[in-house]
């Protein structure tokens, strides 16, 4: 052995240690903020004046889960809400899904033990998970739902070694709770489940099987100061917009009122007036051309996007396939632009898509990627666009307010809005991209008017400000607090109790507000 291979050896050896040295510190210092916030939420519980003699008043009954999640507060919120429920005389149970999840079983028993010291002091029905029965089993959904938990825990699809053996653990995992889930339903009655999530972990097969019995479906998710709940659904993909969408449109003053706020909602974020707004200021987009196809990226393993695929498998098969397309049956360039919000660290998009577009096609001058970090603002690209191709993101929307006629490939929110052009097959697809090539897609103002509506309804109504969500540093604060106090004025609580979209109660104060 040559000293300079010694050398490189010792490095590589020296980084692993490193890396393992610093996976311990995270795991120390996750599990010593655990503890803390037990004993937080623990001097919470002890503060509440409980009624624990309660007379239901309701025949609905609704199950609340409590799940180990990350080591977030999420299971403190959802205890919390199974409170304020109880206390409105609710008939509800508590369902404490204590299956292990994830490559960290130590720090999720840990977590499980704890919550559960807290559950069972509560004045409320209580079951465990573990304690039913194995009860049937569904192969082919499991590994479905292995799959979108393997594409999130990556943070992309295309590292196919790591995901696989993400795969392996949670399959297994998965497959247990999949089983007791049936079992639940075999031996408890109920109309409604609440739940976080949706899509991770053991909300997952919770989601599949609520809908497999007609059960009614109601998650939420959140950000610091910012909470989101789907009454009917997956909160992170907007599926109680659908509920609210054609209420809107069927009430003439209100629907003028949406529309306003739509175009007023679409120039706040334009000049960077809005949370969402990624870009501050208008950019030279000349280069570009004015004729081309715009392809909108989305964060390919966030909730919002994921499970949504109808035309293709997968995020990069829909780009090769597209560029292939256009390359083949017209004269236009076609841009990919990557998401904005992928610029940011934390979001750590594991997918090479620039590489992999270069592998398949070379430098052809016709195709230009626009990654997350480039400046070049999405706005101004859609102006100069023939068409717009997209999947989910909000911006498709807006690229229609704007008068571009969008094609989507997905089973999002929007799909059957009459705003954009939805493709369910690839012969579908090809058929809309040839028209577009043809300025044969036509943007009429009804379109343009639902697009304003849909816009008004997500990002005006549907995101709910507050400091009462699970995110940490809110629970740091809220844990002080009574449920008094914060079941005063609490929207999200309102929704579950008059069983309403949290987007149409807010749009309700909007709206009264402003006659």
């Amino acid at each position: 052995m040559t000293h300079n291979s010694l050398f490189f050896r010792l490095i590589k050896l020296g980084r692993l240690f490193a890396g393992k040295i610093y996976k311990l510190i995270f795991r120390i210092r996750n599990i010593s903020w655990f503890i803390l916030d037990y004993l937080k939420f623990k001097k919470f519980i002890k503060k509440q004046k409980l009624n624990k003699r309660l007379k239901k008043l309701d025949n609905k009954t609704i199950c609340v889960t409590v799940i180990p999640w990350l080591g977030t507060a999420i299971p403190w919120y959802a205890i919390t809400i199974a409170l304020m429920l109880n206390q409105k005389s609710k008939n509800i149970f508590i369902l404490f899904v204590d299956m292990p999840f994830g490559d960290d079983e130590l720090f999720h028993k840990i977590q499980s033990k704890l919550i559960y010291r807290i559950l069972k002091q509560l004045p409320i029905k209580l079951v465990k998970l573990s304690n039913y029965n194995d009860s049937g089993s569904d192969s082919n959904g499991i590994r479905h739902l292995s799959k979108l938990n393997s594409l999130h825990y990556v943070h992309g699809e295309t590292n196919t070694e790591l995901r696989q053996s993400y795969e392996r653990i949670v399959e297994k995992q998965l497959t247990p709770v999949y089983s007791k889930i049936a079992s639940l339903y075999e031996e408890e009655s109920f109309d409604q489940i609440i739940l976080p999530g949706g899509i991770w972990g053991p909300s997952s097969v919770i989601s599949l099987l609520a809908e497999r019995n007609n059960t009614q479906l109601t998650t939420y998710d959140s950000e610091e100061n910012e909470f989101l709940m789907s009454i009917f659904g997956i909160a992170a993909q907007l599926n109680d917009i659908p509920h609210f969408f054609e209420k809107l449109l069927n009430n003439p003053k209100e629907k003028s009122f949406a529309i306003q706020k739509g175009v007023e909602q679409l120039h706040n974020r334009r000049v960077g007036n809005d949370l969402g707004s990624h870009f501050l200021e208008a950019t030279n987009t000349e280069e570009y051309g004015d004729d081309y196809y715009l392809m909108l990226l989305n964060s390919v393993w966030d909730s919002a996007a994921l499970g949504l695929h109808t035309v293709y498998d997968s995020m990069i098969d829909w780009i090769l396939d597209s560029i292939e397309w256009v390359l083949k049956n017209t004269e236009k360039p076609i841009l990919i632009r990557q998401h904005p919000a992928e610029r940011n660290k934390y979001i750590n998009n594991t997918d090479m898509y620039a590489e992999k577009i270069k592998d398949r096609f070379g430098n052809n001058k016709r195709i230009k990627f626009i990654a997350a970090k480039d400046t070049a603002n999405t706005y101004d690209l859609i102006e100069n666009a023939t068409c717009v191709l997209g999947f989910s993101t909000t911006i498709i929307v807006e690229s229609v307010m704007l008068g571009k006629p969008a094609i989507i490939v997905s089973s999002t929110y929007f799909a059957n809005f009459g705003i954009v052009y939805n493709a369910n097959n690839k012969k579908e697809y090809y058929m809309y991209l040839l028209k577009s090539a043809r300025n044969e897609l036509k943007i009429t103002q009804e379109m343009k008017d639902r697009a304003c509506i849909s816009n008004y309804i997500t990002q005006t109504c549907n995101y709910y400000n507050t400091e009462f969500t699970p995110l940490r540093n809110n629970y740091l604060r809220w844990s002080r607090l009574t449920l008094e106090e914060l079941e005063n004025d609490y929207l999200p609580l309102q929704a579950i109790l008059k069983n309403t979209p949290l987007s149409t109660l807010q749009h309700e104060r909007i709206f009264d507000d402003n006659k």
